[in-house]
């Protein structure tokens, strides 16, 4: 959803106003400096079976959420919790030592889909 607006961006063309855009312009990140302007919110969607996964990836700053979709029993999800600043490798799940923030980030997911 970005490749539009960094497109337009590195050729100088602005998007009419009556226009509207998904994404924003990745022109700064793309010469390696920081964009204060975007956040570092990711949301990835994937309720269907893609190599027999059902789930949602939510990254808020350090924190990322992946929430697994349980088709056979639907009242029965499963979550993973990361600090991605403490864990790059994703192997300490802190879902079950951080049930606050588990909980924020399950309600931030939801707003977002």
């Amino acid at each position: 959803m970005d490749v539009i607006p960094t497109v337009l961006d590195a050729a100088g063309v602005s998007v009419p106003k009556t226009h509207a855009l998904d994404g924003s312009s990745l022109r700064t990140l793309l010469t390696a400096q920081k964009d204060p302007s975007r956040k570092e919110v990711f949301l990835m969607h994937s309720p269907h079976s893609h190599r027999s996964k059902h789930f949602t990836s939510n990254r808020s700053g350090d924190w990322k959420l992946i929430y697994h979709y349980n088709p056979d029993q639907p009242s029965q999800p499963t979550q993973e919790l990361f600090n991605l600043a403490k864990d790059p490798s994703e192997e300490n799940d802190l879902a079950s030592t951080n049930p606050e923030k588990l909980t924020a980030m399950i309600q931030a997911m939801a707003l977002r889909l």
